[in-house]
């Protein structure tokens, strides 16, 4: 009988006389487990295949998570934004990350991350363009989830990012409106001078729109010329960016006038919302100087195609705007000095005379 019950260590049948068998073992951190299982003969293997990766756990510590997975607990969605942005539940405005933060918090913020699949993705990608969204606006919206789930695949708190490759929609965004400089100085009549300093730092830096009013007197520095310090920015890149004399000399007005940390506040001490600027003083005065076609980007574009009808170099240009990608700055190729026009002259014939040629 002894010999039986030696044989039948670790399973045990329940209810007797059932059929149905169950295994009880001590895993490796020596907590008793139990699992029902079903025929004595899967049981006595399952209990043989449990008690070896026991042995081997203890042996090799390494082996853990392969056999039993890993003990942590899975952190949620919420969880993980307020890593990162830790006032996510009263996001300032300006800040199109924490707007981000806080629309996702809100969509699956309960959910662990380890639940979170491409199907999620998916479904919001077709709700914001049933919105009436630009594929570029739906992007940054599911590009910003995606980047926090890298963030915490690195610092180690999750072990994969469920939206790996999840393909993006196809974008258009090349623009060729920028603001000329006859319409800023038309702008300039219709807006309030402290209003129009904004534009003017836009257009003399081409800082995007959230480095912009995301700014603190930290990240301002006026020696040599002046210049921005702009960390972590759009691909988690940091870059510094100088200062034209009229950005310099607003600068320098407005820390005298100083009340905050930031350089662009409200009323109550925070940043300033960009989009409520641009819809409530740029927008309007732009109406009313009947410049047509100027989203707030347009002015960070402008940036860029006033460097390049100077002549500056397209390495020179995406330095300062901070771009990651090589194709993004090549849009301002053809604005470069004598790119094209050399090119075309190149077809005037030698005997024409002041670059036309009488045609008889």
């Amino acid at each position: 009988m002894a010999r039986a019950n030696s044989k039948d260590r670790g399973i045990f049948e329940r209810p007797k006389g059932s059929g149905v068998w169950w295994v009880r073992y001590h895993d490796h951190l020596s907590k008793e487990r139990r699992a029902k299982i079903g025929p004595k003969s899967a049981a006595l293997a399952y209990y043989q295949e449990q008690k070896s990766k026991v042995a081997q756990v203890k042996r090799h510590p390494e082996l853990e998570a392969k056999f039993f997975g890993s003990k942590k607990k899975c952190v949620t969605i919420q969880e993980l934004l307020k890593t990162y942005f830790p006032d996510v539940g009263n996001a300032p405005a300006g800040s199109s990350e924490r707007r981000y933060a806080k629309r996702w918090a809100k969509l699956i913020g309960h959910l662990p991350v380890d639940q979170i699949s491409k199907h999620h993705a998916k479904k919001r990608q077709a709700a914001l363009l049933e919105r009436g969204l630009k594929p570029s606006s739906v992007n940054r919206d599911l590009a910003f989830i995606k980047a926090v789930l890298n963030r915490a695949l690195d610092d180690g708190l999750i072990t994969e990012n469920p939206l790996h490759r999840f393909k993006m929609l196809r974008e258009n965004n090349v623009r060729d409106r920028f603001l000329l400089e006859a319409e800023e100085d038309r702008l300039q009549i219709h807006m309030e001078p402290e209003d129009f300093d904004l534009v003017v730092i836009a257009v003399d830096s081409g800082l995007r729109q959230a480095e912009q009013f995301g700014l603190t007197w930290t990240q301002v520095t006026f020696d040599h010329g002046g210049w921005f310090s702009i960390i972590k920015a759009k691909g988690d890149k940091s870059r510094t960016v100088p200062m034209t004399p009229r950005v310099l000399e607003i600068m320098r007005r407005r820390f005298d006038e100083r009340t905050n940390e930031f350089v662009f506040s409200n009323t109550k001490g925070q940043p300033m919302d960009g989009s409520w600027f641009f819809n409530k003083r740029l927008k309007p005065a732009l109406a009313v100087a009947k410049i047509d076609g100027i989203l707030w980007h347009t002015l960070r574009h402008t940036t860029g195609s006033r460097m390049a009808l100077a002549g500056e170099s397209l390495q020179k240009i995406a330095k300062i705007l901070g771009h990651s990608q090589t194709r993004t700055t090549e849009r301002y190729a053809h604005l470069l000095p004598d790119s094209s026009r050399s090119a075309i002259m190149s077809l005037v014939r030698a005997d024409a005379k002041n670059g036309l040629r009488a045609v008889k």
